[in-house]
């Protein structure tokens, strides 16, 4: 069985008792934050990427997730079109604003399926657009087309 680098780490880690093997994939592990309005694809969006090794927080609104963000840069963010008080587009504007914010690469989950919708927000620098209601294979995909892993 062939290790990625990742593994290795951990597991020189552990031998040397520096830290226990949970706590070491803790700290390795991917960040996503989610930001959505509606509790139920919250709760969706996080089962599936925490499925994935991915690390988890929620955010309700883009001002949330401003403040969030402000702590810890995710390595990857998941977001909502459609949120009261901040659309996704003006949460992408803001977070442009921030040092290194351009660089987190941005999934919009979305019901918003207009072929303008899609261009629109490609335009703003999503690098991908799942439609709600989508799977756990479509995120799958996404996350493997944009070579991101936890």
């Amino acid at each position: 069985m062939v290790l990625d680098t990742k593994d290795k780490l951990i597991q020189k880690l552990v031998v040397a008792g520096v830290l226990s093997s949970d706590e070491i994939r803790a700290a390795l592990a991917g960040y996503c934050l989610i930001v959505d309005d509606d509790e139920d694809s919250l709760f969706i969006s996080q089962k599936i990427v925490g499925k994935m090794g991915f690390l988890t927080h929620t955010a309700r609104n883009g001002a949330e997730a401003l403040a969030e963000i402000e702590k810890k840069l995710p390595q990857l963010i998941l977001l909502d079109w459609n949120m009261p008080s901040m659309s996704g587009l003006e949460f992408i504007k803001r977070l442009k604003q921030i040092r290194y914010g351009s660089q987190i690469p941005i999934i919009m989950c979305t019901g918003e399926s207009e072929a303008k919708k899609v261009r629109e927000a490609l335009a703003s620098g999503v690098k991908g657009y799942l439609v709600k209601p989508f799977s756990e294979g479509e995120v799958v995909k996404q996350l493997e087309y944009l070579k991101i892993r936890p």
